[in-house]
């Protein structure tokens, strides 16, 4: 009796043995199936979390409007921003754009995230479809994209990485833009013979004639008696009004200031590479003002004009010269040197150009120096000072503006200047001059020796808005297209150093 229970109980032994180890086995044969199922599945939503991210950026670029700075449908969430995709037209190639990680689901927590490289093909150039002085048209631009999918263990980024997958692929954006250009009004600082944005001091036999003069500050008429300081004009100030010389239409100390305008330089310049382009305005198409009257702009689209200018005026982008807008300008007149041939083959686009000159915009970096006889018509953009040297005889035969970003410095001697005189900075020097049109400075005018200021309004003369004025009519992108056998899974390092 005590044997069977014995053998009963060895039997038993071994049966639980025996189902123990089945039961193990059956585990280290499931958990590793088990592990290696979630690893798969894990694996496969981090591609599809990377596919995901392609498909969503294609659609936010897609339904990009650049003008309303918005992507549609408004309400919607969208990954991209609008300045993402002003940003992959703006940068050079091979400079990387990260639009960031983004939850793509919870459960488990995975998210999604794509890095932008313009790659050099197509239209490479820096170029910004959001600004309204950049080029106009159609723009096809060529980028790299790296989607990057990640599976978190946890409900959050901070957690382990449970999977991870990387695509690479190219894709074609076709950018669109179209401006419009407005003219606008000349500047209140222009209506006045004199203007300062700070002070005016009359000293010697310094006068203004037939203007009214303005300043930001305060008017010192200088300690002369018998001295008209202001013949046939008034003078006014936002500050007070001081010395002995006389006003014939009156002294209005107290005034409310007149804002300052401060020099658009890159909508000048814009403008001066338009010029030479045969871009808006001088591409062709009617400008009105605020009136609806019509801006005289000439059309410098015409194949035997457009060499011409730029022969004389320097490429787009370019700056040009004095002695280049002297020779430019004579011999657009004369119809002579590189515009004999325009006056053969096309005369009525020659004549067209010289009877609208005055619109022209020219643009110089860096300091002018003018000496002797200078004609001309039209506004010259300084980028830097302007020096009038003694014996130089600035010719206005119809419109001319100096706008100077920097002072206006009148060396010693005799000089006459007609045009109207611009400056940021301040206007300098001793002598005698005489100038028909308008001095405007931001800084203070100290008048010294024989200066006199005989006003001449300013008369259908356009682009002395100064601050400038050009509107975007629509900018968007009109296409994206994922490049064919492009697309390719690539590891985790490579998504790290494109950046």
């Amino acid at each position: 009796m005590i044997k069977r229970k014995g053998i009963a109980l060895i039997s038993v032994i071994l049966i639980g043995a025996l189902v123990f180890v089945s039961i193990i086995g059956v585990f280290l044969k499931v958990v590793p199936e088990r592990n290696i199922s979630v690893a798969r599945t894990s694996s496969e939503r981090a591609l599809s979390a990377a596919e995901a991210v392609i498909s969503q950026s294609s659609f936010d670029l897609r339904n990009t409007n650049i003008k309303d700075n918005v992507i549609e449908p408004q309400g919607m969430t969208h990954y991209l921003t609008v300045d993402i995709a002003r940003s992959i037209a703006k940068l050079g190639v091979g400079t990387p754009i990260d639009a960031g990680e983004l939850e793509y689901s919870t459960n488990p927590y995975t998210t999604y995230r794509v890095k932008f490289k313009k790659l050099p093909k197509g239209d490479i150039d820096m170029w910004d479809p959001g600004d309204p002085l950049s080029d106009d048209g159609d723009k096809l631009v060529y980028v790299a994209v790296y989607a990057l999918g990640t599976v978190y263990r946890g409900i959050s980024t901070s957690s382990e990485v449970a999977a991870r997958k990387v695509i690479r692929t190219e894709m074609v954006i076709l950018y669109h833009k179209e401006s419009k250009y407005t003219s606008g009004e000349n500047s209140d600082v222009f209506d006045y013979g004199l203007f300062s944005g700070i002070d005016i001091a009359f000293n010697g036999n310094a006068q203004s004639v037939d203007g009214d003069i303005f300043a930001d500050g305060n008017i010192d008429l200088g300690n002369s008696l018998s001295k008209t300081r202001v013949v046939n004009g008034s003078a006014s100030a936002a500050g007070a009004i001081t010395g002995n010389g006389k006003v014939d239409l009156g002294k209005n100390p107290g005034v409310d200031p007149i804002e300052f305008p401060i020099l658009n330089i890159p909508y000048y310049k814009a403008l001066a590479d338009n010029f030479k382009t045969g871009q808006a305005p001088y591409d062709g198409v009617p400008v009105y003002d605020k009136d609806g009257h019509l801006v005289p702009y000439p059309n410098t689209t015409n194949p035997f004009i457009n060499p011409a200018i730029r022969s004389y005026l320097g490429a787009p982008g370019t700056s040009s010269t004095v002695s280049g807008i002297q020779d430019f300008y004579t011999n657009l007149m004369a119809g002579t040197g590189e515009f004999s041939l325009a006056y053969a083959k096309a005369p009525d686009a020659l004549k067209n150009l010289q009877d609208n000159v005055k619109a022209t915009v020219y643009y110089l970096q860096g300091d002018a120096h003018i000496n002797g006889q200078f004609t001309c018509e039209g506004t010259l953009v300084i980028d830097g000072n302007l020096i009038i040297n003694g014996g130089a005889e600035i010719n206005n035969l119809g419109g001319l503006a100096f706008l100077v970003n920097g002072n206006i410095d009148r060396a010693n001697g005799n000089a006459t200047l007609r045009g109207l005189f611009y400056a940021t900075g301040g206007i300098t020097g001793n002598g005698t001059f005489d100038c028909y049109g308008s001095i405007v400075t931001k800084d203070s005018v100290d008048l010294n020796g024989t200066f006199n200021i005989y006003y001449e309004p300013v008369i259908n003369m356009p682009n002395l808005d100064i601050e400038g004025k050009t509107e975007i009519v629509a900018s968007n992108i009109t296409e994206v297209e994922e490049s064919p056998s492009t697309w390719e899974e690539i590891s985790i390092d490579v998504f790290n150093s494109a950046s």
